[in-house]
Formats: structure tokens, sequence, C-alpha cells
């Protein structure tokens, strides 16, 4: 078993695209700023900047990128790294990290790893454990990392900043401390995975 998490940020020039007319038109309300933010949420319109990965209760190591070429030699790095592994934990790993590293490696047309090979498969004949998941004990309200580590006392993972600072950390070639970032990401996730596991839930 692995933690996961991944850091994205927008693909440099997309508002030269026809993203800036689609993005105008699905959020009007926001900024020029805030669409090419956003973009940063869409595989198609963004990039993976880090990934971070540990086994559980062992120490998280990542690797970062700064442009398509190092995304690409990232995710074959992380295909070795993740080998044979048959099961993943993240915090909205289904909802995001999963679907949006399995189109970086259709992108730079790469074969995407075994492990991330969920597509048509019943959401029971998934192993991966999603933490996000988990917190909403059936029902439908999402709760963030921050929270669920909040209601659980078990620290604040986002004590030096957050997600929506990565990519003005990006943009100033900050690459050392978005790796800690997505490294502590992992760490928190471990936590909060191992105390709902010994609350049984």
């Amino acid at each position: 078993m692995k933690i996961l998490d991944i850091e994205t940020v927008p693909q440099d020039g997309i508002m030269k695209t026809w993203y800036r007319d689609w993005a105008k038109k699905k959020f009007p309300e926001m900024t020029e700023e805030e669409l090419e933010h956003q973009a940063g949420l869409y595989p198609e319109f963004g990039m993976i900047c880090a990934i971070g990965i540990s086994e559980s209760c062992g120490k998280p190591t990542s690797c970062t990128a700064r442009n398509f070429s190092e995304e690409r030699s990232m995710l074959i790095e992380l295909r070795e790294i993740l080998g044979e592994t048959e099961e993943l934990v993240g915090h909205n790993l289904k909802g995001f990290d999963l679907p949006f590293l399995a189109k970086r490696y259709l992108y730079h047309d790469l074969a995407v790893p075994k492990t991330l090979r969920v597509a048509g498969k019943k959401p029971w004949d998934i192993p991966h454990v999603d933490t996000m998941e988990l917190m909403r004990f059936g029902g439908g309200m999402s709760m963030s990392l921050r929270s669920a580590c909040f209601l659980l006392g078990l620290g604040d993972p986002k004590f030096s900043f957050d997600g929506s600072e990565v990519w003005d950390l990006f943009k100033k070639g900050e690459m050392g401390l978005i790796a800690s970032y997505v490294e502590g990401d992992c760490s928190y996730t471990d936590k909060l995975y191992k105390k709902l596991m010994n609350l049984a839930i």
C-alpha cells in the first residue's frame, strides 16, 4: 500500500488557447487570473508539477516538474515506483489524483500504470482507498484534508500554505517548497487513514 498525492498547475500559455473562451462561459464571474488558475484543475489544460508518495508509516518522497518534458520523466519514474502496487491511499484520490494522472500519461503517449487502470470498473472492484470518500460516511458532503485533520485532532497540513498558493510558488521557481508541501499532504493523509482504520471505519 502506498500513499499518493499530486499538485497541479495551469499549462504555460493556456489563456492563449480556446480554453479562455470556454472558461469565461463556464465561470463568467471569475477574473482572467482566476480563470488561468482554474486551468490547473483540468488534465487537458493543466499539468502535474509535483508527486508525493510514501509507504504507510514511511517517510514521503517526491519529484517535481517545471515543464512538459520533466512531467513526462516524472510520470515514467512514478510508473517504476508503483510497480505492482495494488492499493493506493489518498484524499480525493478517486475524484482527482487518479483520473488526472491517467490522462497525463495519455497526453505523453505513455502506457497508464496498471494500478491506475480503473476506468470501467465497478466501485467495489477498485482496491484504492479514498479518505475523502471515507469521511463522507455514506453522505454527500465532502471534507477537505485540512478539515478532516482538524476534526480528528491530527494537526494542520496547511500550516505553511495551502494548495491555492502552489501556482504562485511554481511561477517563482520554488520547487523545493512545493515538494515539501506535497510530502506533507502524504504524511497527513497517512495519519488520517490510520486514525480512521483504528476507529474501524
